[in-house]
């Protein structure tokens, strides 16, 4: 495997995966057959596992409760290779996420988000920030007053040391709901890269396709790859590339794949170096991420399986 070159700085949530899965269509008051699986949750956290797969050093922070799913969530991260520095939350448990897989692999979440939405910008040690060349951070971060400022203040101090950050979106529909589509875009600006997928950029960028949304989206960031079902739209100040998906045979599911299409994309950027972009860097970018996230989609669950070696 080739490595990617430097460290990256994860922030955000780490959750509990319920994975439901039927055979057919629920009805009110009824009771179907089905699988139910649990796994390790959350945006940034699966990007964060994504990116280690693909051998770029990862450090993750994020918040837990006191609690046995928070055991397992930070020893999972570890055997992936990451370093852990998660906050032990004494008066919240850990947050679980129920993810409603339909027979199309499509999910549908309910979110109870716990100890995550209570992340503190002290939870990031000052000695987290040496060497590293790039913050990665989600929507989630915003999506509520009790940690929006701290959202805000870790943005603050990416941009006082001079690191680049990356940013997704998260949930267009709690976007809406708080803080708003104008104050996002403000409190964000200056990402070097942003991950919406189509829902999410349509919403932000107040337009009615992914190259219009991306175009507008380029008003606040630096650049904008827009992930469909038909493949990925990526836009800079200088051009507007779409790169069409893989053909798929059936989507296993769906959990993670946007998360993995920026720990793909971002891996190849930083394996590449060049600063700025060029336009001749999108094609190869943009192909990384989809076929990351095609290797999602073939998989039950968010993440990528454990190494080989672990366990051994």
């Amino acid at each position: 495997m080739t490595s990617a070159e430097g460290s990256v700085l994860v922030v955000g949530d780490l959750i509990v995966d319920v994975r439901i899965e039927t055979d057919e269509a629920t009805a009110r008051g009824e009771e179907v057959e089905g699988r139910i699986t649990f796994g390790g949750g959350g945006s940034a956290a699966n990007q964060a596992t994504w990116l280690a797969s693909l051998g770029v050093d990862v450090r993750f922070v994020g918040r837990v409760g006191c609690d046995s799913s928070g055991d397992a969530l930070c020893d999972e991260l570890e055997a992936h290779g990451i370093g852990v520095h998660v906050k032990r939350d004494s008066e919240h448990p850990t947050g679980t996420v129920a993810a409603l897989i339909d027979q199309d692999g499509e999910r549908s979440l309910i979110t109870s988000r716990g100890a995550n939405a209570h992340f503190q910008v002290s939870d990031v040690p000052h000695e987290l920030w040496d060497g590293v060349d790039l913050l990665v951070v989600t929507g989630y971060l915003f999506t509520r007053s009790s940690i929006c400022s701290a959202g805000r203040s870790l943005l603050a101090e990416a941009n006082r040391r001079g690191v680049p950050f990356a940013l997704d979106p998260a949930s267009a529909r709690l976007l809406a709901s708080f803080p708003g589509q104008r104050d996002f875009l403000e409190w964000t600006q200056g990402a070097e890269w942003c991950f919406p997928n189509s829902s999410e950029a349509r919403a932000l960028g107040r337009a009615p396709d992914d190259e219009s949304a991306a175009r507008s989206l380029l008003r606040s960031y630096k650049g904008v790859a827009v992930t469909g079902r038909n493949g990925c739209t990526v836009a800079t100040s200088s051009t507007v590339h779409f790169e069409p998906a893989a053909t798929r045979a059936r989507v296993v599911d769906a959990t993670g794949a946007g998360d993995a299409f920026a720990a793909g994309f971002l891996a190849a950027r930083l394996r590449s170096g060049s600063l700025p972009v060029s336009v001749s860097d999108l094609p190869a970018l943009a192909r990384a991420g989809l076929d990351l996230a095609d290797r999602a989609l073939s998989i039950p669950g968010a993440r990528p399986p454990l190494p080989r070696h672990h366990g051994d």
